[in-house]
């Protein structure tokens, strides 16, 4: 008898369909997991929270994330409530993505030494990892459109405690300028909990006024920068649409359609054409070097 038909025969109380859902969602070879839902989908019989592809969802999001669990023994009592595994999932979620984070990809580094780091997220990923322990909208593992709304019309950075000794809600600080204009653009700041604060504040939380203006310096210097590059991107992708946009044929068409009437305002066309050619030959070897 395969062990697929000798669970269907010793958990005969599972209904046909909420069987068939367990076994067909179970994808290891050997169907490893199948006996163990089994057992929690009736263990909770009367008082279950779940239904049977939220079951298999959770089973298998286990077994992707079985290399960060600290019990790897599913069918251990760790593992004996369908919240329990929930639970130790989003733990071992957790560690997976500490392990794997790679912070020149989610973060920009404005200044760091052994007492601080200041950051400005590039990414929701980074602003969740570098906002954790904060109420930040910008932080929110749930709310990635929060982040990128904040991010397309300001800049963002979060200054960060390493030894979490300044004052309750001051151990990270985020700071936003919600305009385009980095140097005279008003500086929101804001405690962990969310709440606006000021420097004074700021200062009597244990933060060094000295440092405190030195960082914001920074990170005012970091969005001029950060402001340059968008704008000078915008431009070279305005020249790129505009050379996707040139049609030759087309020109050469309306050219001899004026000049079959006698109109040829267009004379000196051909030494403009030579002169972009000479100009975009030149720029290629630059490119090309």
């Amino acid at each position: 008898m395969s062990k697929v038909n000798e669970l269907r025969e010793r958990y005969r109380t599972v209904h046909e369909s909420s069987f068939n859902k367990l076994n067909d969602g179970d994808t290891t070879p050997t169907k490893k997991y199948l006996e163990y839902m089994l057992r929690l989908w009736v263990c909770a019989k009367g008082n279950r929270n779940f239904n049977a592809l939220q079951l298999v969802k959770e089973v298998m999001k286990f077994n992707e994330l079985l290399p960060y669990h600290e019990n790897k023994d599913i069918y251990s009592a760790d593992y004996n409530y369908f919240n329990s595994l929930v639970e130790k999932n989003n733990k071992a979620w957790e560690i997976k993505e500490d392990k794997t984070f790679n912070r020149n990809e989610h973060v920009d580094v404005i200044y760091e030494d052994d007492e601080v780091i200041f950051v400005s997220p590039k990414t929701h990923k980074g602003s969740v990892k570098y906002g954790s322990n904060t109420k930040w909208c910008t932080a929110s593992k749930n709310s990635p459109q929060v982040f990128e709304r904040y991010t397309k019309v300001g800049c963002i950075g979060y200054l960060i405690d390493k030894s979490d000794s300044k004052g309750k809600n001051h151990n990270k600080i985020a700071f936003y300028n919600s305009s385009s204009q980095p140097l005279s653009g008003i500086i929101d700041v804001y405690r962990q909990d969310d709440h606006l604060t000021y420097e004074t504040q700021v200062v009597k939380n244990k933060w060094k006024p000295e440092k405190l203006a030195e960082l914001m310096l920074r990170f005012r210097a970091y969005h001029m920068e950060k402001e340059t590059i968008n704008t000078t991107k915008l431009k070279v992708q305005r020249f790129i649409d505009v050379v996707k946009d040139i049609n030759f044929d087309e020109l050469h068409s309306n050219l001899q359609y004026l000049e079959n009437r006698g109109k040829n305002d267009f004379k000196d066309i051909g030494d403009i054409l030579n002169s972009f050619t000479v100009s975009l030959e030149k720029s290629a070897e630059k490119l090309g070097n």
